[in-house]
C-alpha cells in the first residue's frame, strides 16, 4: 500500500482522539495554567531525567506517557508541554511547548525529503511549527532542524539532550551492575555483546529483509568466540516475523520487553560492545559512549535516491566502515580486534555535540523554568 494512504488511514482511525484533543485545546485556553506536562515514554532518558529535575526543583509535573495514557484532558491545565513525539495536533493559548525527539536523524525529513511533498510532511511540519522551542546538540543540528520545518533559528536551542546524562552517567558501569541487566533482559553472559538496531524503512517488506539478510549471516559464529547478538527491532516490525529458535546466541528484543523491565534502547546500548545499524540516529548517539560500531545497509541505493540523507555525503559522517551484502562476520571480527576509526569518531563527536557532559537535562530545565 501507498505509505501516504497508509499514513492518511491510520488517522482516520485516530479522529476520535483527535477530536477529544480540539476540545481540550479550547477547554485549556480559558482555563488558568501552572506546571509542566511531559508528553512521552516515561522509560526513556529525555522524559525520565527532566521529569526527575523538575521534581528535585519541587516544579509541579504531570506524566503524559503516549503508549497508554488517552487523557488527553491533561493537557489543559500546563503551562509549559515539553513533547518527545508530535502526538497533540491542537495548542491551547497561552500555553508554551518544547519539543525534544530523540536525536536529529541521519536520514532526511521535512523539507530536507526527496519527496517534495506528502501528507506525513505537511503534518510534522504543521506540528513543529507549534513549538515555541526545538532542543537540540549544537550549531550544526540547530541549522539542520531550522531547515528541516522552516524554524527560525533562534527557535531551536543548543542544549543538549538528556540521553547524554544517562549514557555518561551509565557509561562505566560495574560488572555486577551489567551482569544484573542481562539477566534481567534474559541474555547469557557474554564476552563480546553485539547490538543490532536497524531503522524503519518506508515499508516493513523492506526492512525484514534487510534484518533476515543479517540474521542470515550471523547465525553462525564460532569464531567469533564467547559473542552473542542483541536484536532489537522497529516496533512496526510483527513480532511473528521470524523465528531465531536453535540460535542460543541471538536475542531478539522488543519494544514491549524493555518496557515490562522499565528499560530503553539506552540500557541495551551499555551493556553493548559494539553496535550495528544503518542509517540510525543511534550511530550518532553511539559517539556518546565512543565504542566500535559498524553500518550495515545492503539497501544503500535504494534508501539514497527514496529518503535522503540530513548529513551528505553521507560516508564522511559515518564513525565506522560501511558493510554490504556478505562479509558481515569479517567485519565484526576486525573491529572487535582493532578499532580504527576511534579518532575520526572523536572528531565527528566535536562538531555534532556542543556538549559532552552530564549538565544537558538542567540546561532544558533552566529554559523551562525561565518560561515559568
Amino acid at each position: 500500500m501507498n505509505s501516504d494512504i497508509h499514513w492518511f488511514l491510520e488517522r482516520i482511525n485516530k479522529l476520535g482522539l483527535w477530536f477529544r484533543m480540539l476540545i481540550a485545546a479550547i477547554i485549556g485556553s480559558i482555563l488558568p495554567k501552572r506546571g509542566v506536562l511531559l508528553v512521552g515514554e516515561e522509560n526513556f532518558p529525555n522524559v525520565k531525567l527532566i521529569f526527575l529535575e523538575l521534581k528535585r526543583r519541587n516544579i509541579p509535573v504531570e506524566m503524559y506517557n503516549v503508549d497508554k495514557d488517552d487523557d488527553v484532558f491533561k493537557i489543559i491545565k500546563a503551562k509549559v508541554v515539553v513533547h518527545t513525539h508530535f502526538h497533540f495536533k491542537f495548542k491551547p493559548l497561552g500555553q508554551k511547548w518544547i519539543y525534544i525527539d530523540h536525536g536529529c536523524p541521519f536520514k532526511a525529513t521535512g523539507n530536507l525529503e526527496r519527496k517534495p511533498t506528502s501528507l506525513k510532511k505537511l503534518a510534522d511540519i504543521y506540528q513543529a511549527r507549534l513549538m515555541n522551542y526545538h532542543i537540540c546538540e549544537s550549531p550544526l543540528t540547530q541549522i539542520i532542524i531550522a531547515y528541516e520545518y522552516g524554524l527560525p533559528i533562534n527557535k531551536v536551542k543548543i542544549t543538549g539532550r538528556p540521553y547524554v546524562d544517562y549514557l555518561l552517567g551509565n557509561s562505566v558501569m560495574d560488572e555486577v551492575t551489567k551482569k544484573e541487566l542481562m539477566k534481567k533482559l534474559g541474555l547469557k553472559d557474554c564476552e563480546n555483546v553485539i547490538l543490532y538496531v536497524p531503522t524503519w524503512r518506508k515499508s516493513s517488506g523492506i526492512l525484514e529483509k534487510v534484518v533476515k539478510s543479517f540474521v542470515s549471516q550471523v547465525c553462525e559464529v564460532e569464531d567469533l568466540g564467547n559473542t552473542c547478538f542483541i536484536v532489537k527491532l522497529h516496533r512496526n516490525i510483527p513480532k511473528e516475523f521470524f523465528s531465531l529458535e536453535g540460535f542460543p546466541h541471538i536475542f531478539l528484543i522488543w519494544d514491549k520487553d524493555l518496557k515490562s523491565y522499565g528499560l530503553s534502547i539506552y540500557d541495551l546500548m551499555m551493556v553493548s560492545n559494539v553496535l550495528i545499524t544503518d542509517y540510525s540516529s543511534l550511530a550518532l548517539q553511539w559517539w556518546v559512549l565512543d565504542r566500535p560500531l559498524l553500518h550495515y545497509v545492503p539497501d544503500l541505493e535504494e534508501y539514497t535516491s527514496q529518503v535522503g540523507f540530513a548529513l551528505e555525503p553521507l560516508e564522511s559522517w559515518l564513525g565506522g566502515p560501511i558493510v554490504r551484502e556478505g562479509n558481515l562476520l569479517l567485519a565484526i571480527e576486525k573491529v572487535l580486534k582493532q578499532d580504527i576509526w576511534k579518532e575520526k569518531r572523536k572528531i565527528l563527536r566535536e562538531i555534532y555535540y556542543s556538549f559532552i557532559d552530564t549538565n544537558n537535562t538542567k540546561r532544558i530545565v533552566d529554559i523551562i523554568e525561565g518560561i515559568l
